[in-house]
């Protein structure tokens, strides 16, 4: 579970997204679709993905679509908006799901970390926030995340 925006495992930008989520929730409730506009998130928007939730029988994700993914992100990943997250060809999608479904058990963003091993890719990490968007009777439909991949050199990776 996430600390709150202060939380030192979080980015800098997943922190002040954190703040932002807490204005428009009062930080008593899941975020919901109807709360933020794209807009609201303009400093981010390279950065962010949206996925909407597949649900199993048993009501565990089984996967998710990519409905919106940021610039940034296509030049990182390949575009994958109206995908499936487990299209990619790296474990980056897997990954995603099991953060996903982690919101899902604890009803609470998550943040997750991927560390890089092998010397042949020019990333090294990537630090992820991802907060599970609810309907009106409280059920989580889809998931709004913010990526950040980072260079080797530690700077993040801007996608130019």
């Amino acid at each position: 579970m996430v600390e709150g925006p202060d939380d030192p495992a979080a980015s800098p930008m997943a922190q002040d997204i954190m703040r932002k989520i807490g204005v428009m929730t009062g930080g008593n409730r899941l975020l919901m679709r109807s709360d933020f506009r794209a807009a609201d998130f303009t400093s981010y928007l390279g950065n962010i993905i949206l996925v909407d939730a597949v649900y199993g029988e048993e009501g565990v994700l089984v996967d998710g679509t990519v409905r919106l993914m940021g610039s940034c992100l296509d030049a990182f990943y390949g575009k994958l908006t109206g995908s499936s997250i487990l299209t990619h060809r790296s474990e980056a999608g897997t990954r995603l799901l099991r953060s996903m479904q982690t919101a899902v058990d604890t009803r609470d963003m998550v943040i997750l970390f991927a560390e890089q091993t092998r010397d042949d890719q020019s990333f090294y990490k990537v630090n992820s926030l991802v907060v599970p968007i609810a309907d009106e009777g409280g059920n989580i439909v889809q998931f709004f995340a913010h990526l950040q991949p980072y260079l080797r050199s530690g700077e993040p990776y801007s996608g130019i």
